[in-house]
């Protein structure tokens, strides 16, 4: 009686054993956050708007209207940081 269980049983706990591993120890998806972009703005003293979207997450390279290094708007008319070109 004993054998007639603990086979089922065995097989069972097996295959349990093998899906709950597969999902305890697969590699947890990297942080897809969503990219904040933003749109540039010129370091003038009005702080003008231009049509190049911008990270707000440092890379290497700065982002650029031309050769202006776009800004990001905080208040007011204060562009204070610097914003970053989208590495896809």
């Amino acid at each position: 009686m004993k054998t007639r269980f603990l086979k089922p049983g065995l097989q069972f706990a097996t295959i349990l054993f093998a899906v709950v591993g597969a999902f305890a120890f697969s590699q947890a998806p990297e942080n897809d956050s969503v990219l904040t972009t933003e749109l540039g703005r010129l370091p003038n003293p009005q702080c003008t708007e231009t049509n190049v979207s911008c990270s707000v997450e440092e890379t290497a390279l700065p982002c650029k209207n031309s050769s202006n290094v776009t800004l990001r708007h905080f208040n007011g008319s204060s562009c204070p940081t610097q914003l970053y070109k989208i590495i896809p």
